[in-house]
């Protein structure tokens, strides 16, 4: 019950920001710019967010992550088939690698065929310096209470967004992946 308030009250708060649009459009501009380029499971470069006028899907995880991420990753494509017919289109999913080093696109696209994950959900990785800064946008972004850092390693959280729109909620991937999809059709 507190985690629905919560969100009612993210989501409340975002409504209360700037509502002129070019004023947040060019500020979300400026925050979104520079995240790095990124490699999807594919080997295909990817700007994260530019030009996104979707509501994106994001979580950290790493393919040789033997609990919390298989486990993450099962929830939300839960959460992905409930969408299904909305991917790629108006949402996307992105898993974000949090090591870069050892998680190759071999790997990321194992990964994901391992979850029979098609259309409309990536598996990223980055240099250092680009999940840096992916990470230091997010916290930027959350508008309740400060982050830990189990948040960016491999805990279940979850980020909703509408990066052009400057809208952005933290939540938990243990929410039930019909209340999930709610929230993600009302944004």
């Amino acid at each position: 019950m507190i985690r629905a308030s919560l969100g009612t009250f993210v989501l409340a708060s975002s409504m209360l920001l700037p509502t002129c649009s070019k004023e947040r459009q060019t500020r979300n501009e400026l925050s979104v710019q520079g995240l790095g380029t990124w490699q999807t499971e594919d080997a295909k470069s990817l700007n994260l967010f530019i030009d996104e006028d979707r509501i994106v899907v994001v979580n950290f995880m790493f393919a040789s992550c033997q609990r919390i991420c298989p486990m993450e990753t099962a929830r939300l494509r839960k959460l992905y088939q409930e969408l299904r017919s909305d991917l790629g289109t108006h949402i996307q999913f992105y898993s974000v690698s949090i090591d870069p080093e050892q998680d190759t696109v071999d790997q990321l696209r194992s990964y994901k065929q391992k979850f029979a994950i098609t259309e409309g959900w990536h598996f990223l990785r980055g240099d250092q310096k680009s999940l840096e800064r992916l990470q230091n946008y997010l916290q930027k972004q959350r508008l309740l209470g400060p982050l830990s850092l189990q948040t960016f390693t491999h805990g279940q959280t979850v980020w909703i967004g509408k990066p052009q729109d400057g809208v952005w909620l933290a939540r938990s991937s243990r929410e039930s992946s019909a209340d999930l999809a709610r929230l993600i059709r009302r944004l």
